[in-house]
């Protein structure tokens, strides 16, 4: 189990870091962010430090322990936000070999997911154990 936490901080970390940047650049409505957002997207403005407080929010949900129906929604939450990011950038003609970053995070959101399950399954079959 100690092999598996340690899988599971790794894999989360390296989320954590993949994402936290943009996230940033979302929330305080950076100038280049908001140009790619609108312009780029066309996504409205107003949205942007939306998504980015909202992503904030759940990269802080994934650090604090314990709070496993949370954690499920905030996988689910990055994992919709990833996928239309990629659909997004497939849509304005972004070539399918630039999606690596997004295509990155998301396997590193699916190992982190896969350990988190692991993690809790292992949790509820030793507190069975008397």
């Amino acid at each position: 189990m100690k092999k598996l936490k340690i899988i599971y901080w790794i894999i989360t970390c390296l989320f954590i870091y993949w994402v936290f940047t943009p996230t940033i650049s979302s929330a305080f409505s950076y100038d280049y962010a908001v140009d790619f957002f609108t312009k780029r997207l066309g996504f409205p403005a107003y949205f942007l430090p939306y998504t980015g407080y909202t992503k904030l929010l759940g990269l802080v949900a994934l650090v604090i322990p314990g709070f496993p129906r949370i954690k499920e929604w905030v996988y689910a939450g990055f994992t919709y936000d990833l996928v239309a990011a990629i659909y997004s950038l497939i849509a304005i003609g972004v070539p399918v070999t630039s999606l690596w970053v997004q295509v990155l995070a998301l396997a590193l959101l699916a190992g982190s997911y896969i350990c988190f399950h692991k993690i809790q399954k292992l949790s509820v079959t030793q507190q069975a154990i008397p």
